[in-house]
């Protein structure tokens, strides 16, 4: 799904996803300190996180979903 994250439907939508994949060049360097889910996105244990960027290794998003228990 293409979010929109102004609206309260599509976060709620993710909190019910078994996959996230981040296909867009946010968080990629030299910005590599953005991500694009909203600051406070509460992730699930049961969350799977793809992110497409490759420099940074590892990025802002991928490090928040491996600290809440994420599969990434």
């Amino acid at each position: 799904m293409a979010a929109d994250f102004n609206a309260p439907e599509t976060i709620h939508g993710f909190y019910n996803a078994d996959i996230i994949i981040q296909a867009t060049s946010v968080g990629m360097f030299p910005k590599f300190d953005v991500q694009p889910l909203p600051e406070h996105f509460n992730f699930m244990s049961h969350h799977i996180v793809f992110d497409t960027i490759y420099n940074p290794p590892q990025t802002k998003l991928m490090y928040m979903a491996e600290k809440r228990g994420c599969s990434i």
